[in-house]
């Protein structure tokens, strides 16, 4: 049976250029939050990565 959402989920992490002591956290978050969400493991692991790709781009 597919997940119907009616909301939105929002949220925010703070990234900070050349701090690699939190890097991945955003990604890590997201993918927790969808897990308990019960999204498919597929999608969350293709968001996470695409995620965690961009918070590199901020840091590096």
């Amino acid at each position: 049976m597919p997940l119907i959402m009616d909301e939105p989920i929002e949220g925010s992490y703070q990234l900070i250029g050349g701090n690699f002591t939190t890097a991945g956290e955003a990604s890590t978050g997201l993918k927790l939050r969808l897990m308990e969400l019960g999204i498919d493991e597929k999608i969350i692991r293709r968001a996470a990565i695409a995620t965690f790709e961009a918070e590199m781009n901020v840091i590096i």
